[in-house]
């Protein structure tokens, strides 16, 4: 079964050589490179969201990868700002 995937629209797509094998990756790097927001401090588990937000993009979808970096706690939203332990980046209830 083929997989459909996006457009690519930030050009984001990169390959990985692996013996002969070639493994399609979408780059958070290069997300961060076309202005798409900075995701460095992201949690690993966002960093899969995003990566498969990347894959599946269909140029609707960019706003709201753009989206999806100011509502990251660290961005100093003060309505989150107040559940966040900013030593742990976890949100306390």
């Amino acid at each position: 079964m083929t997989i459909q995937v996006g457009t690519d629209t930030a050009n984001t797509r990169r390959e990985l050589s692996v013996g002969a094998a070639k493994i399609a990756y979408y780059s958070i790097e290069a997300a961060e490179a076309a202005g798409l927001g900075d995701f460095s401090r992201l949690p690993a588990a966002l960093r899969v969201v995003l990566e498969n937000m990347l894959r599946f993009e269909d140029g609707k979808t960019v706003s709201r990868i753009i989206c999806f970096v100011e509502y990251v706690p660290f961005n100093n939203d003060p309505e989150v700002d107040d559940f966040l332990d900013t030593s742990t980046n976890r949100f306390v209830v």
